[in-house]
């Protein structure tokens, strides 16, 4: 997510944690990292049984909902977004059609309960509309370094196959020193936990490599890869990359 385009209800910070405010200007406690913003969402999903929900772990903020949570469309709609949202999917598409079922059964069910649960209600769907736009970030983010490291990978592989000149000014190229280069990706990584990686002395090693030869260059790439892939590991498998691409 571009920061010019960020909702103001998610506040992104420069050291890559985050912040959640709801429109009563009630805030949730910084988020050191996005995995643990989505986190607190699904949290509070989780609890679509109840009457009552609560915003934090800590049981301070509560809204009311009724037996709204009983309604099988309701809970229909609450376990889908729950399994979207817990999945390793890297699909965006999902959460497009998901969003057009949030508003469709926010409309229908408005139109059915009482004025009382009528702020809870809309509050609970506030969440899962949250809920969506952060898994959104994390999709994009987690792209960007799956794309990154096999860019990585295959520059690594490719300076095996042919260990020219040639072939090595082109990889300096691929990686820190053409205009579309891999690195640059990393600048649209804003947010903890993988904004703490990106900042890593592996990966700000990609930066200067204009001087390097062969090994040196690969022994770079290999520690940057290594570096990037722990955070995206189960993504990589489910994209079918291959093992052996791996760098060890």
């Amino acid at each position: 997510m571009d920061k010019k385009i960020i909702p103001k209800w998610l506040q992104i910070h420069d050291d890559g944690t985050l912040t959640v405010t709801w429109k009563d200007g009630t805030k949730l406690d910084p988020f050191d990292d996005i995995e643990t913003a989505l986190r607190q969402m699904v949290h509070i999903m989780e609890q679509y049984g109840n009457q009552k929900i609560y915003l934090d772990t800590e049981k301070r903020v509560v809204i009311f909902i009724g037996r709204i949570g009983e309604l099988k469309q309701f809970q229909e709609l609450s376990m889908k977004i729950l399994g979207f949202l817990q999945s390793s999917s890297l699909d965006s598409n999902i959460g497009v059609e998901i969003r057009k079922q949030i508003n469709k059964s926010e409309k229908d069910i408005l139109t059915s309960i009482s004025s009382e649960i009528e702020k809870g209600v809309r509050i609970y769907f506030a969440v899962m509309r949250r809920g969506l736009v952060i898994k959104e970030e994390i999709i994009k983010e987690k792209r960007i370094l799956v794309n990154i490291y096999t860019g990585l990978v295959n520059s690594y592989d490719s300076l095996n196959r042919r260990p020219t000149k040639f072939n090595l000014a082109r990889i300096k190229n691929k990686i820190a020193t053409g205009r579309n280069n891999l690195v640059n990706g990393f600048q649209n990584i804003l947010v903890n936990p993988y904004k703490k990686r990106t900042l890593s002395s592996e990966v700000k090693r990609l930066r200067t490599i204009s001087d390097v030869e062969i090994p040196q260059l690969q022994r770079i790439i290999k520690h940057a890869a290594n570096k990037v892939r722990p955070i995206i590991e189960q993504e990589l498998e489910n994209e079918g990359i291959r093992r052996e691409i791996y760098i060890n």
